[in-house]
């Protein structure tokens, strides 16, 4: 679960189509527009989108798009929204404030796995140790991957120092 927004996949939707001429004119006109989106929101802010509209800005990156609620004020809705703006918090580093947004999406979302993982991973990178140690042995114990398990089971040991 890499974040809320679909990305944008083959224009053509067939494989031998993908390389025609046409389609990369497409292609390359979108990401034209996307470049000049992304040059206007930094400018003009919220104001962009009054002449952009929404449409291009679901063609943005799931980061992107965290990055522009966060500098519009809008805040974390629901579980995903929270999982999301963890994720582009730990990718920059800030594992305190990833910590804090995983754990609001479990609050919310209990079974959102990929929190329950990546709380544990912040904690451990963030060097709370216990913290990350208890929250691994909770994503352990919801695991039904037999494998992902057995190697879990290895970095807590590894991580304990057993």
């Amino acid at each position: 679960m890499s974040g809320s927004h679909a990305n944008r996949g083959n224009l053509s939707g067939q494989d031998g189509a993908a390389n025609s001429p046409a389609v990369k004119r497409a292609e390359h006109h979108h990401e034209d527009q996307l470049k000049l989106l992304k040059e206007s929101l930094a400018k003009e802010g919220e104001a962009a989108f009054s002449r952009w509209g929404l449409s291009m800005y679901y063609s943005l990156s799931d980061e992107d798009v965290e990055s522009q609620r966060e500098q519009m004020g809008v805040g974390p809705e629901d579980a995903l929204d929270n999982y999301n703006r963890g994720c582009s918090k730990a990718d920059h580093e800030e594992y305190d404030e990833a910590i804090t947004l995983y754990g609001k999406a479990l609050n919310l979302a209990p079974e959102l796995a990929e929190a329950s993982h990546n709380l544990a991973l912040s904690y451990e990178k963030a060097g709370k140790t216990s913290e990350a140690v208890s929250q691994w042995k909770t994503y352990l114990s919801n695991l039904v991957d037999d494998e992902e398990s057995e190697q879990i089971r290895q970095h807590l040991s590894d991580l304990s120092g057993s």
